[in-house]
C-alpha cells in the first residue's frame, strides 16, 4: 500500500528501492539501538573535538571526484571568479598588475576598486569575504598577473567568434594553478557546515533528553547535510554560496552555546556572524533581522526578567549591529569612502543582472514571478531534487521538515521542568523558519543554486525530527522487552 501511494511521485525504477528502505525503517528501532553512540558529554571540550573528527572526514568524503567535474577543467564562472580574487588581493598588497591598470594601492579613493576590471559581474558588486581567500589561495598557488581578457566585455574588439573564445581560453591558463587550492576553500567550508550541524544537533538532543544517542543525532545531522546533492555540487566549484550558510550556524552556535551573565559575548559573536556572512555572500544579510530576538532569547535562557533581557537584547543589538557593519566594510575597500551611494550602485547592479538572466530565452528554467512561485520553486527543489535524501527518496523530506518544525513549536511553548531549553528551542525555531523562508522567497529562478542557503536549516529540523521519532518509539520498544 505504501509503494502505490509513492508510485506517483516517482518513477518505476525507484519502487524497488523505496520498497527497500520502507522496510528498514520498519526494522529502525532494533538498528538504532545497535548503532547508538555513548552519550555527548558535558564538556565543550569533547564536543569539540568530535565536531573536529566529523569535519575533517566530511572534508575527505567530499574531496572524492563528481562525476562531470573535472580537476583541472574550469567550471562555469570559476576562471573569471579567480581572476578578479587574484587580482584584488594583488592590489590591495600595492603589486603590479599592468595588463588590468598598472600598480593600484590600498585606495585613498573608492574609484581604484570600481573602475576596470571591478566593473564585471564578480567585481566591486561582489562582497569581499571570496575574494580575499581566493585570491589568498590562488597567490599561494604561484599566480601573479592575471590576463582581464577572460572576461567577454575585455574581449579583442572585432575578433571572429571562435578566435575570441581561444583568447578567453588562453587568458584562464594564468588562474589555472588556483583551480584546486579555490575548490579546497569551498570544500572547507562545506566540510565545517557538517561540522557545525553536528555540534548543534548533538546539543540540543543532549538537552532534549538525558539519554543515549545525543551524538548520534548530530551524526544525523551531518549525514543530511552531506546527503544533498547540491551541497555536492556547491562543494565542488569555486563560488561563495557556502560562506554565509556557515556564519549562519555559527550565529546560532553562539546563541545557544554562551551563557555568560554579561551580553557583550554573544553580541560580539552574532555582530561577526551577520557581517561575515553578509561580507560572503549578499543574502548573508538575512541573519540581521534574528539578532534582536536571538539576543532576547539568549537572555530568558539564563533566567532573566522579561524586561530585563529586553534592555540586554537592545544593547546587545547595537553592539552586533556595529561589529557587523564594521566587518562588512572591512571587506569591501570600494565602500570606505561613499559607503551609502555605493551600496545603492552594488544593488542596481544586481537587479540589471538578475533581470538580464531572466529574459534570457536559451535559459530552460523557471523565472519567478513573484513571492508565492518563488516559494513554491524553493521547498519544491528543497525536497524533490537538492536537499537532504532528495536525491535517495524524493519528498521524504516533505514529512521530516514539518515533523522537526511541530517538535520545535512543542519545545517552545513552555516547559516546567526545563524553562531555559524553551527558550533555545524558540531561537532555534525562528533561525530555521526565517531563513528557510526567506532564502525561498528570494529565489529568482529554477536552479539549484539557489536551494543551497535552505539545505543547512532543513538538515538540522529534519534530523530532530528522526530524533523524535525515535524518543516517541522508545515507550514502545520498553513494552515489548518488558517481561510480563
Amino acid at each position: 500500500m505504501a509503494v502505490s501511494f509513492l508510485q506517483p511521485a516517482l518513477s518505476e525504477s525507484r519502487v524497488p528501492k523505496v520498497w527497500r528502505i520502507w522496510k528498514f525503517v520498519n526494522n529502525f528501532r532494533g538498528l538504532y539501538a545497535l548503532a547508538m553512540l555513548p552519550p555527548a558529554p558535558r564538556s565543550a571540550l569533547w564536543l569539540t573535538v568530535a565536531s573536529l573528527v566529523v569535519m575533517a572526514l566530511a572534508w575527505l568524503l567530499l574531496a572524492l571526484p563528481l562525476r562531470g567535474v573535472e580537476p583541472g577543467t574550469f567550471q562555469v564562472d570559476e576562471a573569471e571568479y579567480l581572476t578578479l580574487a587574484v587580482h584584488s588581493v594583488r592590489q590591495a598588497r600595492g603589486l603590479s598588475d599592468a595588463s588590468v591598470g598598472g600598480q593600484i594601492q590600498v585606495p585613498v579613493k573608492a574609484a581604484p576598486w570600481r573602475t576596470g576590471i571591478h566593473k564585471s559581474t564578480f567585481g566591486f558588486q561582489s562582497p569581499g569575504l571570496p575574494k580575499l581567500l581566493f585570491g589568498i589561495a590562488g597567490s599561494a598557488a604561484g599566480v601573479g598577473e592575471v590576463n582581464p581578457r577572460v572576461f567577454l566585455r575585455f574581449s579583442s574588439p572585432n575578433l571572429p567568434r571562435g578566435v575570441a573564445k581561444s583568447e578567453r581560453i588562453a587568458a584562464a591558463g594564468a588562474v589555472l594553478p588556483a583551480l584546486g587550492p579555490g575548490r579546497a576553500v569551498t570544500r572547507w567550508f562545506a566540510a565545517a557546515i557538517a561540522a557545525l550541524l553536528f555540534a548543534l544537533a548533538t546539543g540540543i538532543s543532549r538537552a532534549w533528553t538525558s539519554t543515549r544517542g545525543s551524538y548520534t543525532t548530530g551524526a544525523l545531522a551531518a549525514v543530511l547535510w552531506l546527503s544533498a546533492p547540491v551541497v555536492w555540487e556547491a562543494s565542488a566549484h569555486v563560488r561563495p554560496g557556502l560562506m554565509p550558510v556557515a556564519f549562519w550556524c555559527v550565529g546560532l552556535v553562539a546563541t545557544l552555546g554562551i551563557r555568560r551573565p554579561g551580553i557583550l559575548p554573544v553580541s560580539l559573536a552574532l555582530g561577526l556572524s551577520c557581517g561575515l556572512a553578509t561580507a560572503g555572500k549578499l543574502n548573508g544579510i538575512l541573519l540581521a533581522p534574528l539578532v534582536p530576538a536571538l539576543l532576547y532569547w539568549n537572555r530568558r535562557a539564563l533566567d532573566i526578567e522579561p524586561r530585563t533581557a529586553f534592555r540586554h537584547a537592545a544593547v546587545g543589538t547595537f553592539i552586533a549591529a556595529t561589529i557587523s557593519i564594521g566587518a562588512f566594510l572591512a571587506l569591501a575597500p570600494g565602500l570606505w569612502h561613499d559607503t551609502i551611494s555605493g551600496m545603492a550602485e552594488i544593488v542596481r547592479m544586481w537587479s540589471g543582472d538578475l533581470a538580464f538572466q531572466a529574459r534570457q530565452a536559451n535559459l530552460a528554467v523557471e523565472v519567478s514571478t513573484g513571492a508565492t512561485v518563488s516559494l513554491a520553486m524553493g521547498f519544491q527543489g528543497l525536497v524533490a531534487t537538492s536537499g537532504p535524501l532528495a536525491g535517495l527518496v524524493p519528498y521524504l523530506g516533505a514529512a521530516l521538515l514539518p515533523l522537526g518544525l511541530v517538535a520545535l513549536v512543542r519545545g517552545s511553548r513552555g516547559r516546567r521542568d526545563k524553562p531555559a531549553q524553551s527558550h533555545r528551542d524558540r531561537a532555534l525555531l525562528a533561525w530555521a523558519l526565517v531563513l528557510l523562508v526567506a532564502s525561498a522567497w528570494l529565489i529568482p529562478m529554477d536552479r539549484p543554486r539557489y536551494i543551497l542557503p535552505m539545505v543547512a536549516p532543513a538538515a538540522l529540523v529534519e534530523a530532530l525530527a528522526i530524533a523524535r521519532l525515535i524518543t516517541l518509539w522508545k515507550p514502545a520498544t520498553a513494552a515489548k522487552t518488558t517481561p510480563s
